[in-house]
């Protein structure tokens, strides 16, 4: 597997063979352990001996991890390693993570994964790493019907659980359609920040490519039997999956997401509502008189991970309330509302006319009625 992966330049000093001692994995824990607390205290310094600064791409993703220590970064995590291994002159090995962080919708945080992480020796320390150049092995892929998964050698070994995972997702998904529809999903399973490219921020779990979707190491793991992948790496593909379908039923590259971009929570509020994410405990803070988010903000989408002064609740509410308002749509006009809204929104833009023409209802008296439903269900 490879959810956190990173970088290094030069030649690793660590042993080529025989097998990982229990004192050297309890070196690499506390190697995780100190980077979690200098990032927990603001300590640059702390960190980056923590961390090989000799590789460009790692050393970018690693600062900018960094600088959002509140966003998807496991501060508090065990970080118990298993299954260590010596691989092409690095030690890698699975680590307990416990996720938590703005970056997983306020929802996953407290699941665990299984990430594989990788370390080499320098200048007498353990320092956190990832391999570089031919070091990843070649690029491959594993095509099942219409779903295709893309690695590197480097992840041989857990590269059936991926695509396993992938071909799930997109049966899945072929089931929320409307109808029957032809479509591919192609998911490469980015390991290392050299491979992601210059383009890449690491606050980014995913990024479409023409045809194919990038998910990012950091983002992605395994459950602790490893051989799944974990919840919030299922409900990432499928996410994808759901976006490539819809795409199919309106041909377009892209288009529906175009169209929505000024009404985010019928976007991305659609996708979660259909993986069922639960969200119960959020919704019910209006209940305690906490002030909901206006329609502006839903339709606004929520601000962009690290932006300065955006409060970590702000993330988790949006999407519960996003996903909240869709499901009152499915409740209250049928699933088929959903799809004659995207219907009038590819036709005709992104115009309020759209939901007085389907549901005969303005935007503004639909928020209304749904927040009277939102009071009866949860308070």
């Amino acid at each position: 597997m490879v959810a956190l992966s990173l970088i290094g330049c030069g030649t690793p000093k660590a042993d080529e063979s025989g097998p990982v001692d229990g004192a050297t994995v309890k070196k690499l824990e506390s190697v995780l352990h100190a980077r979690a607390e200098a990032m927990g205290r603001g300590d640059l310094k702390a960190f980056t001996d923590t961390v090989d600064t000799t590789k460009p791409a790692f050393r970018r993703m690693q600062q900018r991890v960094f600088d959002l220590p509140n966003d998807f970064v496991s501060l508090q995590s065990s970080f118990k390693i298993s299954g260590a291994e010596r691989y092409r002159g690095y030690i890698r090995a699975f680590v307990e993570m416990t996720l938590e962080g703005n970056g997983y919708l306020g929802v996953f945080a407290g699941i665990q994964q299984e990430s594989r992480l990788y370390f080499r020796e320098m200048e007498g320390r353990w320092v956190l790493t990832e391999p570089i150049g031919n070091e990843t092995g070649e690029e491959k892929n594993r095509v099942t019907g219409d779903s295709t998964m893309t690695y590197w050698s480097m992840d041989e070994d857990v590269a059936e659980v991926f695509a396993a995972a992938v071909t799930d997702a997109r049966a899945w998904a072929a089931k929320q359609a409307p109808k029957p529809v032809a479509f591919k999903v192609q998911v490469v399973f980015v390991p290392t920040a050299e491979l992601a490219g210059p383009g890449w921020d690491a606050t980014v779990g995913t990024s479409g490519k023409g045809t194919a979707d990038d998910i990012y190491g950091p983002w992605y793991g395994l459950d602790r039997t490893r051989t799944h992948v974990s919840a919030y790496t299922q409900f990432a593909l499928r996410w994808v999956a759901l976006d490539r379908m819809r795409d199919a039923v309106f041909p377009g590259l892209g288009v529906v997401g175009q169209r929505l971009s000024n009404d985010a929570w019928l976007d991305k509020g659609w996708g979660l509502f259909l993986t069922d994410l639960d969200f119960a405990a959020v919704l019910r803070q209006s209940c305690a008189g906490i002030p909901l988010p206006t329609l502006r903000q839903l339709a606004a989408g929520p601000p962009p991970l690290g932006a300065p002064g955006a409060l970590a609740e702000t993330y988790a509410r949006w999407y519960a309330y996003s996903q909240s308002m869709v499901a009152y749509l499915y409740e209250r006009f049928g699933p088929d509302a959903y799809w004659r809204l995207l219907d009038a929104y590819i036709s005709n833009g992104s115009t309020p006319t759209n939901f007085t023409a389907v549901l005969k209802t303005s935007r503004d008296d639909f928020y209304a009625s749904w927040l009277t439903w939102l009071r009866k269900k949860y308070c």
